[in-house]
């Protein structure tokens, strides 16, 4: 059973702006005096209780739910500028930044670089209220395995090639099938796997990208 918010909190109390904090509410009043310590305490924190830079879409810890609470404010505005991208998909892409954030490299103007990182994420990714899973539709793209069109493979056994090679995680295994094999649409997909619809397009997105860079592996299989 995973530990008690309380309990996590308690661990963090290393850092001596959180030695006293009970609470979430507690560590996010602290957020705002001197950010970077508490800040980079919630990523450390965040980062060794599970969501590892190997694998940056596991379960949500406490210290990234203060977290992201401590961005919210600059996310929606954020989201409110920008025509083609909504709140969930700078939340998502923030929580990924929380994951792989390089904390020895930039232990400063830590929630400047995660704003801007997150940016540059949702903008590279091109998410935004037209859904690319369903634009997409049934079939993986056929330039994944390098060619106009599958050349008669089926987006199963691309997915299950895939799979054995290790190049998709279980869960990114059972997007790409319900999104590509039984045609279901983002919103579909995120409530049968109770994920976000945001973090539907970006394992769809992050998937696709890594099965194109495998393509002659993939085609050899």
């Amino acid at each position: 059973m995973a530990d008690r918010p309380e309990r996590q909190i308690a661990d963090w109390a290393d850092e001596p702006r959180l030695a006293d904090c009970r609470t979430p509410a507690d560590v996010l009043a602290r957020v705002g005096a001197d950010p970077d310590p508490v800040l980079g305490r919630l990523i450390r924190a965040e980062q060794e209780g599970g969501g590892t830079r190997s694998d940056p879409s596991g379960p949500i810890g406490v210290a990234a739910l203060v977290l992201l609470r401590a961005m919210v404010p600059k996310m929606i505005r954020m989201a409110h500028r920008d025509p083609s991208a909504d709140l969930d998909d700078y939340l998502t892409h923030l929580w990924v930044r929380v994951r792989t954030y390089p904390l020895e490299r930039r232990p400063r103007r830590i929630a400047a670089n995660l704003a801007l990182d997150t940016l540059k994420a949702v903008r590279s990714e091109g998410g935004g209220p037209d859904d690319p899973v369903d634009q997409l539709g049934p079939g993986l793209p056929g330039w994944v395995l390098g060619t106009p069109e599958p050349g008669g493979v089926s987006a199963t056994a691309v997915i299950a090639s895939a799979a054995e090679l290790g190049l998709l995680d279980p869960q990114s295994q059972a997007v790409l099938h319900a999104v590509y094999v039984e045609g279901r649409p983002g919103a579909d997909v995120a409530e049968r796997l109770r994920i976000s619809h945001a973090m539907v397009r970006y394992r769809c997105s992050r998937a696709v990208r890594r099965l194109a860079a495998h393509a002659g592996e993939l085609a050899a299989a």
